[in-house]
């Protein structure tokens, strides 16, 4: 019997948890710094865009202003041309000798309203 208490005891081999603990707070640790380095990232690029985004808008109000500066003009235009044609239509039917005319009295239509004109003469 005092052969079997002289054995040495097995030795199994324990995993060190102290190692294994702390490389996973390590790990742990350096996951938390790379999503706090994500998030700030995404801020600013989140900042970047919301300025991108003032800019784009600022630029937009003044191109709709253009449009409408230019839809003005094109209708002063169009308008100013229109009375140029009615005066012209005018001083011709004037001009042709009471035997040539045609008895038409067919008017013009303003294009902008589709409305005959008033003869501006």
């Amino acid at each position: 019997m005092s052969d079997l208490s002289e054995k040495p005891e097995p030795q199994f081999e324990r995993p060190n948890f102290d190692q294994e603990g702390e490389r996973l707070v390590l790990a742990a640790a350096e996951a938390i710094r790379n999503l706090v380095a994500d998030r700030r990232s995404l801020r600013e690029t989140v900042a970047a865009q919301e300025r991108e985004l003032i800019r784009l808008r600022a630029s937009n109000t003044e191109l709709w202003r253009h449009v409408a500066l230019i839809h003005g003009n094109y209708r002063r235009l169009a308008t100013e041309f229109f009375t140029q044609l009615q005066r012209m239509d005018s001083a011709v039917g004037a001009a042709i000798p009471a035997e040539f005319r045609t008895g038409s009295t067919q008017e013009l239509v303003n294009p902008l309203t589709n409305k005959p004109s008033k003869d501006p003469t």
